[in-house]
């Protein structure tokens, strides 16, 4: 199984995937920043000419139309990526297992070891929480990722909130940010 993402604008997303919306569930994601389309399918190529593709490594829960999403990219070099597999396949049932996740996917990017670990929570309270407690010492998977010397391929998290299919909503959004 396979996940990809790209970016954009709401309505350019929207339009990109019309004619794919009977064949897949697309998930819309927004920050102040920028859109995402998530989508998850059966064949190694997207649709997407300009996005990533990952394998999907481990999977719990069903993604809901409504909560936040955080991304955590963690580049792993590729004399650790099994030792970092070991690590993060142990750790998923406990990851999956938080407070508050409505959904999580563990996924490996398809050209590089770039693993992301995709968490839905049923708002951003129930993340925070998490990041301030005891257990993110334990559970947080980026400590098991032996890291490149290069400062840009270091480990980062994405927030998002899931959007609400409401046009007057998106447009806000977007007249906001220009």
């Amino acid at each position: 199984m396979y996940a990809s993402f790209t970016t954009g604008t709401y309505h350019f997303l929207k339009r990109l995937i019309q004619k794919h919306e009977h064949k897949h569930e697309f998930h819309f994601m927004k920050n102040n920043r920028t859109t995402v389309v998530y989508y998850e399918h059966e064949r190694k190529r997207s649709i997407f000419a300009a996005g990533k593709t990952y394998q999907i490594l481990a999977s719990e829960g069903t993604f809901q139309t409504k909560g936040f999403v955080t991304m955590e990219h963690i580049p792993v070099a590729s004399d650790a990526v099994s030792a970092f597999l070991g690590q993060a396949k142990n750790r998923f049932p406990d990851l999956a297992g938080r407070l508050g996740v409505v959904a999580i996917r563990l996924l490996k990017q398809v050209k590089k070891n770039e693993f992301v670990v995709l968490t839905q929570w049923k708002s951003d309270r129930y993340e925070e929480v998490w990041r301030t407690s005891p257990s993110y010492a334990f559970q947080n998977l980026q400590q098991f990722a032996r890291q490149s010397a290069y400062f840009a391929e270091r480990p980062f998290v994405n927030k998002y909130y899931m959007v609400v299919e409401d046009e007057e909503v998106i447009d806000e959004w977007e007249e906001h940010e220009e």
